[in-house]
């Protein structure tokens, strides 16, 4: 089975070399970088969606309007955490390179801050393994079906 894979990644990588070799440059991952859960959100996010039949898009649970001549179209959104704002750009295959803007909407980046478990302790002890739980994962939210029957 490894040797078929092995084939397989080659044959990928043969096909798609002018695309890899023209892809940018991607930064090394900073050494020193360490989370801080309490600080306040900041950078930029890119989601990619779609519009539906008026022009509106939906993003992190929000309908936006963006333009009605957009209907049924890839929007590229840039939700801006440090500005306050997401801006829509019209995605094209013709014209792969050009993003035009079409909206610009404000957007008010959530403060709710990460609660922190202590580490190392007997507290995580509580929380059920994966094991002992089937989740359903949709879209963007997990919910707890139920958990599996003991077989004694």
């Amino acid at each position: 089975m490894g040797a078929q894979s092995n084939r397989f990644v080659a044959a990928h990588r043969r096909r798609y070399v002018v695309r890899i070799e023209d892809a940018p440059t991607r930064r090394a991952f900073p050494k020193s970088w360490r989370l801080n859960p309490q600080q306040p959100l900041k950078g930029t996010v890119i989601f990619v969606r779609e519009t539906n039949v008026k022009g509106p898009a939906v993003v992190l649970e929000h309908t936006f309007d963006i333009n009605q001549v957009w209907s049924h179209r890839i929007v590229r959104a840039d939700v801006d955490l440090t500005k306050g704002q997401i801006r829509f750009h019209a995605l094209r295959r013709k014209d792969p390179r050009n993003h035009l803007l079409l909206a610009t909407h404000d957007y008010n980046t959530p403060t709710k801050r990460f609660k922190e478990r202590p580490r190392n302790t007997e507290s995580h002890m509580n929380v059920p393994a994966a094991s002992d739980l089937r989740l359903l994962i949709t879209g963007h939210r997990i919910v707890e079906v139920g958990r599996p029957r003991s077989q004694t």
